[in-house]
């Protein structure tokens, strides 16, 4: 005789405005967004990792933020850096791709000394966030970045962020703070983002991609 199959029928809805997509009796709940929020896509966790990159950047989503906590480099005096990704996946690192740009307020130790610093280099194979860290395990780096409309290629791309960290300024751990801002001179659609030290691993810290629509 012929063979006999059943098949559950599901049925799509869309509730609410923000949280996760829930199956309850065969109904699967799926979300609604507004304009500009965000949607948390994947977290990274550094254990002595070389880089830590999220790829696979659509139109999804208008923009995407990179929150950065906790990172802690391998080796003392590295410097915090990001490149951006085309394709499945090429990493832009020529010597002419980034224009980026660093402004803050840097306090010495543990005094009330503190200097404003401005900081940049218009040709360059890489962003810059921190330009020295400490590779003490509790004197970490944290902070965002935020590239924006990364799939359109007609134009040029941007990306800005925040810092927050102690460093290293010639042996002394100075708190940094402060935000900085790069221009990727390419129209290619990009991909993927990706951070990095600049000479040795990433010891620890959590980095969370979010889509924001």
């Amino acid at each position: 005789g012929l063979a006999s199959s059943k098949q559950d029928t599901i049925t799509l809805t869309t509730t609410g405005t923000s949280g996760a997509a829930t199956l309850i009796s065969n109904t699967l709940n799926i979300p609604t967004y507004a304009s500009g929020a965000m949607v948390l896509i994947s977290t990274a966790t550094a254990s002595n990792s070389a880089t830590i990159d999220f790829t696979g950047l659509t139109s999804a989503y208008s923009a995407y933020k990179v929150i950065y906590s906790d990172v802690v480099a391998a080796t003392n005096g590295d410097a915090f850096w990001i490149r951006l990704g085309t394709g499945s996946t090429s990493w832009a690192s020529g010597a002419s791709d980034y224009a980026h740009g660093r402004y803050g307020i840097d306090v010495l130790g543990t005094t009330t000394t503190s200097t404003p610093f401005t900081t940049g280099d218009g040709t360059d194979s890489k962003i810059v966030a921190v330009d020295s860290q400490l590779n003490t395990l509790n004197y970490t780096t944290n902070g965002e970045i935020e590239i924006y409309n990364p799939s359109q290629s007609s134009k040029n791309h941007y990306i800005t962020g925040k810092i927050c960290a102690i460093y290293n300024n010639a042996g002394n751990a100075n708190f940094v703070t402060g935000n900085f801002g790069a221009y990727y001179a390419s129209t290619t659609a990009v991909t993927g983002i990706r951070m990095l030290m600049s000479t040795g691993n990433i010891t620890s810290g959590t980095f969370k991609l979010y889509g924001i629509l």
